[in-house]
This record gives C-alpha cells, sequence and structure tokens, in this order.
C-alpha cells in the first residue's frame, strides 16, 4: 500500500505558531506591506459605515483598497456587520460615476437594473449629483431626426420647399416637419440649451418684480 505523504512534516511547520505569525509580519514589512494591528482593526469596526472609507484610510494611513480589502475579511469572518440601509443611501464614486455618463442614454430604470438598486433610489441620487435624466433634443428616445438633419429642414423651408417634399426627404410625417419649421418643437439643441433657456426665463421674471 503507498504511503500517505504528509504536508504538515516540511520544517516550516515545526516552527512555533507565534513564530511563524511574527516572521511572516516581518517578511510583510519588508515586502511593503503593513499588517493590520489590533487597534487598527478596532478603530475600522468602530466607524465602518459611520464615515467614508477615505477617511477611515486616512487615519489609518493607507489606501481606500487596503481599508475595503479589510473590511471584506472582517465581515467574512463576523467582525463586521454590514448595515444594509446605509448601503442603500450610500453611492460609490464608480455608481456616480455612472449615473452621470448614463443621463443621455439610459433610463432610471435601466441604471437602477445595472446597480442593482431601485429605480426610486437613483432617482434620488440623480438629484442629490445635480443630474437631469430628462432626455432633450436628438437624445430622446422618440427623436427621430438629429440636431443637424433639423437644421437643414428648416433650411430647406426657408429655400422654398415645402413641407410634403422635405417629409418625404426625411421620411416623417408632413404635421412634424411643419411643427419643425414654425418652432413649435426641437427648439432645443441640447440639455444644455434648454437649461439655458429656462434660466433666462427665470431671470426676465425676477427682473419684473
Amino acid at each position: 500500500m503507498k504511503e500517505t505523504t504528509s504536508y504538515f512534516t516540511h520544517p516550516f511547520f515545526k516552527i512555533p505558531r507565534e513564530k511563524r505569525v511574527s516572521n511572516g509580519r516581518k517578511g510583510a514589512y519588508i515586502a511593503g506591506y503593513k499588517p493590520y494591528s489590533a487597534a487598527d482593526d478596532a478603530y475600522l469596526i468602530e466607524y465602518y459605515q459611520k464615515i467614508p472609507l477615505t477617511h477611515i484610510a486616512k487615519t489609518l494611513n493607507r489606501s481606500k483598497k487596503s481599508v475595503f480589502t479589510r473590511s471584506k475579511k472582517l465581515l467574512r469572518d463576523g467582525l463586521l456587520i454590514s448595515n444594509k440601509a446605509w448601503e442603500k443611501s450610500h453611492y460609490t464614486k464608480e455608481e456616480d460615476r455612472f449615473i452621470i455618463a448614463s443621463q443621455d442614454k439610459m433610463s432610471f430604470a435601466e441604471v437602477a437594473l445595472v446597480l442593482g438598486r431601485s429605480r426610486d433610489s437613483v432617482k434620488v441620487r440623480a438629484g442629490k449629483l445635480g443630474v437631469s435624466f430628462q432626455k432633450i433634443a436628438e437624445t430622446s428616445p422618440v427623436a427621430k431626426l438629429s440636431n443637424e438633419d433639423i437644421e437643414f429642414i428648416r433650411e430647406l423651408s426657408e429655400a422654398g420647399l415645402n413641407f410634403c417634399e422635405i417629409a418625404r426627404k426625411f421620411d416623417v410625417d408632413n404635421s412634424h416637419v411643419r411643427k419643425i419649421c414654425h418652432f413649435q418643437t426641437r427648439l432645443y439643441l441640447d440639455k444644455t440649451d434648454y437649461f439655458g433657456h429656462i434660466t433666462r426665463q427665470i431671470d426676465a421674471i425676477d427682473g419684473m418684480d
């Protein structure tokens, strides 16, 4: 019968555990890593989800990534308890950047699906970030024509073409062309143009007081 090899016969395991831990810490320091002390863990446990990880990292003189990784280990070991309500109300920088980048491309519901959050939560967060998901001009999901098309249609109308001729060229309804040429729709080039118009209206009203 083949003899079973024990992996614990290596000389390393003949060294007392305390000595192995001590040697491991020394090796980590030499390699540029700083092991977490009991005081570090106590501080992290005390302030986890009470203040941002960046603040904890600054106090412990560590990177945010290091603190995040350590918190995951403490959660795994049952030394930290995650507050689900806190998680729902707090967004990471990556999530915020995604919300900002998606404002002209996606709906609240679509963003919520990607982030694993509720539509209402994303809507509230967007408001706090000062981000509008209102779709203006060619960013609207129902827009059939680009801003360049709109300008060209108006130029053709000024050149003398009637609405029917223009509509055939762009494969849209006559009524839509008429509204474009009469500036009853597609008044703004983009969101900045739209909100600039709203601001000017408000300023004009304030000036009448």
